[in-house]
């Protein structure tokens, strides 16, 4: 049998691969995943490739993560080990230094914030605002899943008809994209990075994602989108938006009830969604039934 291979990084701590249902099965137990995503769902993640890791002390495991190509996260411990700080610090030098001095850092909640600053992560935003020569903007940098069962929803009453999309709409859809969110969405700050995002939605061959998403049309005119796609094997909004000059007529309201109705009646079990913290949309999201996980955010060690 061919051993993991193992990796060491200094004062008895080491990186051994892990067998990925392993992995899986410790990750569900110790580690809340801020991505809200079930064993199973993990399990499947995890054995698609996942670089899984495991922490060891002396050859004791102590934790665990995913490390690999210059990205790291999911990041655990194995109780009774509380040495967070110095776990840490050694796997995120050791990574640092094998791909040539940078590190990404992706899905650390609020509360390890404390645990990455003082290894000399930063924010991720204010590492692209350094390099731009522009003040930071951190408005944006906090996210959260948030994520709801499927289920038939009374029809919800809206000035506007609902309809899959086209590929014959991408245009229109682009154009309301960037007008919903303009220059607010810091990640497309361009009219070409909207059509790029449309573009990519209908590379989906997955008919019932697109029969799941809705175009909102009234006298003609395109005031609403709800764009799904399946991510890690389960329904995400890809994207939703309102034109400005409709937005508290229910037509969001609308698109997800619709939504959660299709996927249920095709058996699709759950619906995620990914939201700024802060942003308006999240009442309208937590009076629909879906649950929000924690604050995370992306930091970068340079």
């Amino acid at each position: 049998m061919e051993h993991p291979a193992t990796y060491d990084i200094g004062d008895g701590f080491a990186l051994a691969e892990a067998e990925s249902e392993e992995f899986a099965r410790f990750h569900a137990v110790y580690r809340a995943d801020p991505f809200l995503r079930d064993e199973a769902e993990l399990y499947k993640l995890f054995c698609d490739g996942a670089p899984c890791r495991w922490i060891l002390l002396n050859g004791r495991r102590v934790g665990g993560m995913l490390a690999g190509g210059g990205v790291m996260g999911q990041f655990f411990l194995i109780p009774p080990f509380e040495q967070k700080a110095e776990a840490l610090r050694r796997v995120s030098l050791f990574l640092h230094r094998q791909d040539s001095g940078r590190l990404f850092a992706h899905g650390v909640t609020m509360e390890e914030l404390d645990d990455y600053f003082p290894v000399g992560f930063r924010l991720t935003a204010a590492v692209q605002a350094d390099l731009a020569e522009e003040e930071p903007d951190y408005s944006w940098q906090f996210m959260r899943v948030m994520v709801r069962p499927t289920q038939e929803m009374p029809e919800s009453a809206c000035a506007a008809t609902l309809r899959p999309p086209r590929k014959s709409d991408a245009s229109r859809i682009a154009a309301l994209l960037e007008a919903a969110y303009g220059g607010g969405d810091p990640m497309r700050q361009s009219g070409d990075s909207f059509r790029q995002d449309v573009v990519q939605y209908f590379l989906q061959e997955d008919r019932a994602m697109r029969e799941a998403s809705s175009l909102a049309t009234a006298d003609g005119k395109l005031l609403g989108a709800c764009l799904v796609v399946r991510w890690e094997g389960t329904p995400l909004v890809f994207d939703i938006a309102v034109d400005p000059q409709a937005r508290s007529g229910g037509i969001a309201r609308a698109m997800l009830s619709r939504a959660l109705t299709t996927l249920c009646h095709g058996g699709e079990k759950r619906l995620r969604l990914f939201v700024e913290c802060g942003n308006p949309a999240e009442s309208l999201y937590h009076a629909m039934g879906f649950l929000a996980g924690p604050k995370m955010t992306s930091m970068t060690l340079r």
